[in-house]
C-alpha cells in the first residue's frame, strides 16, 4: 500500500531546481544592480553637466547689464563684427585707422591696433 499522507522526502539536487537561484543567478543578479547604479550616476552627471552649460560661464556683468565703452576723440564706427565673445569695431579716427577688440561679458577694451601712417618720401612734390 502506498503513504499517500506521509512525509515524502524529495532528493537533494531538485530542491532548488526551479527557483533559478543559484550562485550565477546571484552574480548575474549583482552585476545588473550595480549596472544599474553607475546608469543613474551618469545620467545624474549628465543632468548636472547641461545645467551647468545652460546656466552659462559667470561673468562680472549681469546679463543684459549696460556696458559703456569710449571712443578717442573725433572717432567714428566703420564697421563692427562678433566673434564669439569679442566685439571687433574698425574705427576712423582724426591720426588714421583703428582697430579695437573689447571683450562683450565686461565691455573692456581687450586690444587696440592703430594703423600707423604711410611713409611719405621726403622728395615728393
Amino acid at each position: 500500500m502506498s503513504d499517500i499522507g506521509g512525509d515524502v522526502e524529495r532528493p537533494a539536487a531538485t530542491v532548488n531546481a526551479g527557483d533559478g537561484r543559484g550562485p550565477a543567478h546571484r552574480l548575474v543578479l549583482t552585476v545588473v544592480i550595480a549596472l544599474g547604479i553607475l546608469i543613474l550616476i551618469g545620467l545624474g552627471a549628465l543632468v548636472v553637466g547641461v545645467a551647468i552649460k545652460m546656466r552659462g560661464h559667470s561673468g562680472t556683468a549681469s546679463p543684459g547689464a549696460a556696458a559703456s565703452l569710449a571712443l578717442p576723440a573725433g572717432a567714428r564706427i566703420e564697421s563692427m563684427e562678433v566673434s564669439g565673445n569679442r566685439l571687433i569695431l574698425r574705427l576712423k579716427t582724426d591720426a588714421g585707422e583703428e582697430i579695437d577688440l573689447v571683450d562683450t561679458d565686461d565691455g573692456h577694451v581687450v586690444s587696440r591696433l592703430k594703423a600707423a601712417p604711410p611713409d611719405v618720401p621726403s622728395g615728393a612734390p
